[in-house]
Formats: C-alpha cells, structure tokens, sequence
C-alpha cells in the first residue's frame, strides 16, 4: 500500500505544481478586499479560499522542513539552508519594491520620496523576519488596503516554525516516543490558546497545525496509507463534524492529506513542473 513516503523521497512529486495553484487562489482570493470587496470565496466563517492556500502551503512546508532537519547533518547546515532559500530572494523583493516600484508610483516627489527613513526601515524590518511593516510614502494612498506586500505576513511565522523543528530536533522530540510526547502538549497547548476561530483567529494557531500535521505525516511517513478510500473516508468524518468546534481542524488535516495525495500523483508533466525554479515564490 501506498503511504505518506512515496511524496516524502526524492523530487517526484508534484508540490511546485501545487504551491503555484496556491499562489494563484492567495491572489484570486485577494483580488475582492484589496478593491474594498468582500471575498465571495469562502470556505467556512471566516475561512476563505486564501487561507485555505495559505494551509496547503504551510502543510508542504511542515512535511518538507521537518524531512529537511532529519536529512541535514548538523543544525548550522539547516540553518543556513533556510536562510538561503528565504532571505536573499526577500531582500531583492524588498530593495526593489522600496527603491524602484514605491518611488515609481509614489505619489510623493522623488526627491522627498527617498529623504524619508519609511522605505529604509521597510526593508529593514521586513529582512528582519521579526517586526513587519507594510507601508511606504504615498503608495497607494487612495486604495482600500494600502499595504505593501501585505502577505508577507505568514514569513515571520514560517520562521518560528523552522525554529520550533530545530528546538524539537534538539530535544530529541522529533524520533521515536518523544515526537507523541510533542503532539499531546501542542493538543493541550492548540485547545487552550487558539481562541475563536469562528470569530477573530489565532494567527500562530491558523498558520501551526497545518505545519504540525505536515510534520507528523512525516514522522510516521512509513505507516501512514496515501490512497484515494483514506481521503474519502477523511472527507466524509470532516462532514459529520461540519458545524462542530473541531470542524476546522478537521478540514486543515484533510486538506493538507488531499495536498500529498495530489503531490502523489503520477503525472510527469506536473513532475515537470518547477524544472525552470519554484515559481510561486515570485507570484
């Protein structure tokens, strides 16, 4: 039987496929508030098809960076990897959008345009991965939503992740017992702090089970089954609990499933898919 593994190994799979479908449904998503709209695209209360995206890609990222720890011989490889793959493409976004595109359509003079500290501490900040800022002197003033590169604001988040794999890493948390020792505080720790989903959701609990599920279908990549009946079988047990307060989580772990079983799929040309680079990482 098929398990979690035929997606875990190697680079046959269809996940740049996946994420670029994604990085589209973010922007489709997006378009209706970004225009002062409401998005007619939602999924649960305040569950839209952007958070939905958002979920797959923090799944991939959950299953990927934890297989990417395990693989990697020491910590400092890890690090250095992450920051390699995250940083220098960030930092060329950032310097170009303050420096090239805010001037360009600024509604500010040039020359008052770059006497300001705003774009300097855009970049700054945002490099930092810690305390975003998402606005720049006179760049869409008159749009609804005014921010610049507002989803950026999952990196910071993303980075907390990786740093909670090599904090469990270390802690031997992520081999044999101690990773279940791990899945029951978090459970304690999820129910007790994600506060109201339904209402004004927790950012770190929207954006960390997906990552966790991630993580936990690699941990046990070997006896976890990746067929079409167990994704039914998921599909129809997130029915039943349509309308319960574990609806959500439901949903998160059956679409992160649904992702993997997609990845799974035997297409060469999806394999194909990201030969010329991970393009939604530009979209």
């Amino acid at each position: 039987m098929r398990t979690i593994d035929a997606v875990a190994r190697g680079r046959e799979n269809n996940f740049d496929f996946i994420r670029f479908v994604a990085a589209a449904s973010v922007i489709l998503s997006h378009s209706h508030p970004l225009a002062g709209a409401s998005s007619p695209f939602f999924i649960l209360p305040n569950y839209y098809l952007g958070d939905a995206a958002v979920t797959v890609f923090f799944g991939i990222s959950g299953l990927l960076i934890t297989k990417s720890y395990i693989q990697t011989r020491s910590v400092l490889d890890f690090v250095m990897a992450r920051f390699m793959r995250v940083v220098p493409g960030l930092f060329v976004v950032l310097v170009l959008t303050a420096f090239v595109l805010g001037p360009f359509v600024s509604s500010v003079p040039v020359a008052d345009y770059f006497t300001q500290k705003t774009p300097f501490k855009y970049v700054l900040r945002n490099v930092s991965l810690w305390s975003m800022q998402y606005d720049l002197p006179g760049v869409f003033e008159d749009n609804p939503f005014r921010g610049v590169n507002g989803s950026l604001w999952t990196l910071p988040f993303e980075i907390r992740c990786y740093a909670a794999v090599v904090a469990l890493g270390v802690c031997g948390c992520l081999r044999s017992w101690r990773a279940a020792m791990f899945l029951a505080g978090y459970a304690v720790a999820y129910i007790a702090l994600r506060g109201d989903w339904y209402g004004a959701p927790m950012p770190w609990a929207q954006l960390s089970l997906p990552f966790v599920v991630g993580g936990v279908f690699y941990l046990y990549r070997g006896t976890i089954p990746l067929t079409v009946p167990v994704l039914c079988v998921a599909i129809f047990v997130t029915w039943l609990g349509w309308g319960t307060p574990v609806a959500r989580e439901m949903f998160v772990a059956t679409l992160v499933y649904g992702a993997f079983l997609i990845a799974a799929a035997p297409v060469q040309a999806l394999h194909r898919f990201g030969r010329y680079g991970d393009f939604s990482y530009g979209v």
